[in-house]
């Protein structure tokens, strides 16, 4: 356990294997702390100034992931959003920025859905997650009731993107909104 915290000390299983000891009551004397998140100011969301850092942003980008996969969206939005917004270069960019509509499009929050979509296209035009990105704009502009732009959207991904899953996941509602003219 102690090897591990000194190795990872902000890692996610280093904090999973202080609550376990936690659980059957360890003495606290003996679990030093390490921060759950280790996102330095937990008061308020973000992460402080003290928090992500160029040496660290895979780590926390593995602790956003891991969050998100336990639906627990909120504690992960803030570490998705500051990758996206302060480290563009990192190589987990785009999948933050798309982890971070997903979010938004799951509180059915659509127009930061298409927003943060947007951004990804725009950013990182050759990424593998842009046929998602054009898929999930033209859900969300149905969803808002613009049928126009989720044809647009629909059709760009599956224009640009016919052999990807989601490129043909677009032609598919293409051809539904066309059905219901």
């Amino acid at each position: 356990m102690n090897l591990l915290k000194e190795k990872y000390p902000y890692s996610v299983w280093t904090g999973y294997a202080q609550e376990r000891l936690k659980e059957m009551n360890t003495p606290p004397a003996q679990i030093e702390y390490v921060p759950k998140l280790g996102l330095g100011n937990e008061e308020k969301p973000g992460l402080g100034n003290d928090g992500l850092t160029d040496e660290n942003v895979n780590e926390y980008m593995g602790k956003a992931i891991h969050l998100f996969n336990q639906d627990r969206i909120e504690e992960a939005k803030p570490i998705f959003k500051e990758i996206g917004e302060r480290f563009p270069d990192f190589q987990g960019a785009p999948q933050a920025l798309a982890c971070l509509a997903l979010i938004h499009y799951k509180q059915k929050d659509y127009k930061n859905t298409i927003f943060y979509y947007q951004q990804l296209i725009e950013r990182y035009r050759e990424d593998k997650l842009v046929p998602e990105a054009y898929f999930h704009i033209g859900l969300s502009h149905e969803l808002l009731g613009n049928r126009k732009e989720a044809e647009t959207a629909y059709l760009t991904g599956a224009e640009k993107f016919p052999k990807a899953q989601f490129g043909e996941l677009a032609a598919e509602k293409l051809k539904t909104l066309k059905i219901e003219k």
